[in-house]
């Protein structure tokens, strides 16, 4: 099964400017699909559900992650 992951930015509104990193997991057809026609800084509209979970790192310490899983895009 293909696996594609990274990050999405979206700009913030108001008067604080800048902008959020949010982590995004795609799978299957849709994995292939993103890995083979976009791109670093390339505009995206993408749809899914948001995943989180967590784990232990190797000293011992619980790391929590929160994922955007692709449904459409």
């Amino acid at each position: 099964m293909t696996i594609a992951k990274g990050s999405i930015a979206v700009d913030r509104r108001g008067k604080d400017k800048g902008a959020d990193f949010i982590s995004v997991v795609a799978f299957g057809k849709t994995a292939e699909h993103i890995e083979k026609y976009y791109t670093k800084g390339m505009k995206a509209n993408i749809c899914g559900h948001i995943q989180t979970g967590k784990y232990e790192d190797k000293d011992g310490k619980t790391v929590y992650t929160t994922d955007i899983v692709v449904s459409n895009y």
